[in-house]
C-alpha cells in the first residue's frame, strides 16, 4: 500500500471514531485565526499522559490552538481519526506502526532502523513525524526477585536454556491476547529455539490471564514469570526484575508523535512539539507518571504539565 497517500487507506482499517473523551471545553476550542490542532491519544493511561505533554506544549507556545480529543480509542480508531482528519496529531509506538498500522512483517532488533523505516513509510501517506521518546514501552517478561535469587536466571536465553535442560520450577502467567498473535507467545518460544519438550513441560507451567492479572499473579507469589509492558505502573510496586531480550525477539516500541500533513495546523505542531522527545527519554519515568495518575487519582493533565516544567520543556 506505499505511495496511496493518506485517502488511499481509508478502507485498510475497520472501526468507527470512538467518541469516548472527545468533548471540548470552551478554554480548549479554536479562536480566531490561528489554526487548531485536535490532539488524539489511545485510550490507556500512558498514552494519555504523552497526549497531555502535546496539548500543553502547543497550549504553551501558542502558535496553534490545542483541541482535546484524548482516549480517542485503540490503535485502529486512533490511526483512523488520524487519517480522516478528526485529529490532527497523537503518540503511536514504532512496533504498533510497522505492524499494525503498515501491515509490515520484516523484524528490527536496532530501534534507529526501525524508526527511519516507519518515517519512510508512514510518508507515503501524508503523516509526518514530530518527535520520538527514547524509552521503550515493549512486552516484557518480568520475574519476581525472589525466583532469580533462587534460579540465577536473568535473560530469555537463560531462561529457555533451563527449560531445554530439564527444568521447569517456573509459574508462567501470559496474557489472552500475546497467546493468540501470531507474533505471540508460540513465536517466542521459535525463536529461542525451545524444544518439544521444554515446550511441553512450559505449557503444564503456564497459565494464560487477562493482561492486569499477570501482576496480581507477580504480587502474590502465584506466578514467578509474568509478561507485561515497560510503562506500565503496576510494576512499581512489585519487586521484579525485567529478564532482558538478549535475542531480541520483541520489536522496539519508541513512542513518535504523528502529525497529519495535511492539517492546516502541521507546521507549527511539527515545529512546536519537537522537543518534547526529551521528556521521554526513560521508561521508569513513565511508570511513575503513570502510577501518579492509575493509584494516585492525580490528573493526566497535571502530571504532564509538572514533568514537562521539570525536564525544562515548559
Amino acid at each position: 500500500m506505499q505511495g496511496t497517500g493518506r485517502r488511499g487507506v481509508l478502507g485498510a482499517l475497520g472501526g468507527a471514531l470512538a467518541t469516548a473523551g472527545c468533548a471540548t471545553t470552551p478554554s480548549e476550542s479554536s479562536t480566531g485565526t490561528t489554526p487548531h490542532a485536535a490532539v488524539g491519544s489511545k485510550q490507556f493511561t500512558a498514552n494519555r499522559l504523552l497526549g497531555w505533554m502535546t496539548f500543553e506544549t502547543l497550549l504553551a507556545r501558542g502558535s496553534v490552538d490545542p483541541v482535546n480529543r484524548m482516549g480517542t480509542g485503540g490503535t485502529d480508531e486512533t490511526w483512523r481519526a488520524l487519517v480522516d482528519g478528526d485529529v490532527h496529531c497523537y503518540w503511536e509506538y514504532t512496533g504498533t506502526a510497522w505492524r499494525d498500522i503498515l501491515g509490515r512483517d520484516e523484524r528490527f532488533g536496532d530501534a534507529d532502523a526501525l524508526y527511519d523505516a516507519v518515517v519512510d513509510a508512514l510518508a507515503d501517506r501524508d503523516v509526518a513525524v514530530a518527535a520520538r521518546g527514547g524509552y521503550d514501552n515493549a512486552y516484557v517478561l518480568y520475574a519476581r526477585r525472589a525466583w532469580v535469587d533462587r534460579t540465577g536466571i536473568e535473560t530469555l536465553d537463560e531462561l529457555f536454556s533451563w527449560l531445554a535442560d530439564g527444568n521447569d520450577d517456573v509459574r508462567v502467567a501470559i496474557t489472552e491476547h500475546f497467546k493468540q498473535r501470531q507474533d505471540g507467545w508460540s513465536a517466542l518460544l521459535d525463536h529461542y529455539d525451545l524444544d518439544p519438550d521444554g515446550r511441553e513441560r512450559l505449557a503444564a507451567r503456564t497459565t494464560f490471564v487477562e493482561p492486569l492479572v499477570t501482576y496480581d499473579l507477580l504480587a502474590s507469589g502465584a506466578a514467578d514469570v509474568g509478561l507485561g509492558y515497560a510503562t506500565n505502573p503496576n510494576v512499581v510496586a512489585l519487586d521484579v526484575v525485567a529478564l532482558e531480550d538478549d535475542h531480541r525477539f520483541f520489536p522496539p516500541y519508541q513512542p513518535i508523535l504523528l502529525v497529519d500533513e495535511t492539517a492546516a495546523s502541521a507546521a507549527a505542531v511539527l515545529e512546536t512539539t519537537d522537543s518534547l522527545g526529551r521528556a521521554l527519554d526513560d521508561a521508569a519515568v513513565l511508570r511513575e507518571l503513570t502510577a501518579r495518575v492509575a493509584f494516585d487519582d492525580e490528573s493526566p493533565r497535571t502530571v504532564a504539565r509538572e514533568h514537562l516544567r521539570e525536564v525544562g520543556v515548559l
